[in-house]
């Protein structure tokens, strides 16, 4: 019987991947020459979004084991604030692309840093493989990201 708490929390894992889909949206619209790039993570964050609903969903019917670990919610909700003031700046115009990739990257890596995708445990080979995915993605958006940083990083330094 999945608990309060545990539901509260896969609520927001669902929200931090819907907002950073949002947020590379945003960055989509707002540097249309890399929007196919930022179009893709966009896609991609939605997928994350449904993955973790469809872990919702076995957690819920006890199907899949959910731990709390060390990540409080305090901490998910202190990321969600972050993310949606740097959404909200790329939506004013108040961020350049390598500010913009600087912020995306740090997400990504706190996502990563932070172990969230550590709160799952399951004996079903499906879900293994969900997961193993869904790290595999992470991590790869980070360095799609850093390495975009990194190109137009030294563009600037011409």
């Amino acid at each position: 019987m999945v608990k309060g708490y545990q539901e509260l929390m896969l609520s927001f894992f669902i929200s931090i991947e819907l907002k950073l889909a949002e947020l590379y949206s945003a960055l989509a619209d707002r540097f249309p020459f890399e929007g196919a790039f930022f179009n893709d993570h966009h896609a991609e964050e939605l997928k994350h979004a449904q993955w973790i609903e469809y872990f919702k969903d076995k957690v819920e019917r006890g199907e899949v084991l959910f731990h709390e670990n060390n990540t409080r919610t305090e901490a998910i909700k202190t990321f969600l604030t972050y993310a949606q003031k740097i959404l909200d700046d790329a939506k004013a115009d108040k961020l350049t692309l390598l500010m913009a990739l600087s912020l995306s990257l740090s997400m990504e890596e706190s996502l990563l840093e932070r172990n969230l995708l550590d709160h799952f445990s399951a004996d079903s080979p499906e879900f293994q493989d969900i997961l193993k995915r869904l790290k595999d993605e992470t991590r790869a958006h980070a360095a799609e990201i850093k390495k975009l940083r990194l190109k137009y990083s030294n563009l600037a330094a011409r």
